[in-house]
């Protein structure tokens, strides 16, 4: 069920300008404005698994899907051998599962981005769950020097969110450094 995947969710104030992105179960995917002097960013946060976690842009948020149907590409790299059929395109779906076998029953997040050479493109992600938040600029920390991951050279940026450390994308860089190259 939906609810059980979102946490900490706000429903914007219908007053606030700004783009009405997707509407889940009354769960609004907009803005929300904000309430301080202090400078803050709202994102969602997206958990990929247990220990790796991205926060991205709640303008960059398509679609929550609960079921998608997968199809596996052959030879394509572990971390992106599947895609799903969505609004008539076909999306790459980057999981990182840590179980070694990709779960039907994850969410996935569909974002969208501005490809350079293609103009807005879209990308899934499976998810375990997303949260709502508010980052504020003096969260942002220096990148580790090393990152386990499998796209860490399109990490553009890391924050600390109640002692976690988060990943900010550049997915542009992930599309077409590591994901449709390998398709």
């Amino acid at each position: 069920m939906l609810s059980d995947l979102v946490t900490n969710t706000k429903v914007s104030n219908p007053n606030v300008s700004g783009p009405n992105l997707s509407n889940l179960n009354g769960t609004d995917l907009g803005a929300t404005s904000p309430t301080s002097s202090t400078i803050k960013t709202d994102c969602w946060l997206l958990h990929l698994n247990k220990e790796i976690t991205l926060a991205v842009s709640i303008h960059q948020v398509s679609e929550l899907l609960g079921e998608a149907t997968r199809h596996a590409i052959p030879l394509a790299p572990s971390f992106c051998n599947e895609v799903i059929y969505w609004r008539q395109k076909i999306l790459p779906v980057i999981d990182l599962g840590t179980s070694g076998s990709h779960s039907s029953i994850k969410k996935i997040m569909v974002l969208k981005f501005l490809d350079k050479s293609e103009g807005v493109n879209h990308i899934g992600f499976t998810v375990d769950s997303i949260e709502k938040t508010s980052i504020q600029d003096s969260s942002f920390s220096q990148l580790p020097d090393e990152l386990s991951l499998p796209f860490s050279s399109s990490i553009q940026s890391a924050c600390s969110v109640n002692d976690k450390m988060i990943y900010i994308l550049d997915l542009d860089h992930l599309y077409n450094h590591h994901v449709s190259s390998g398709m």
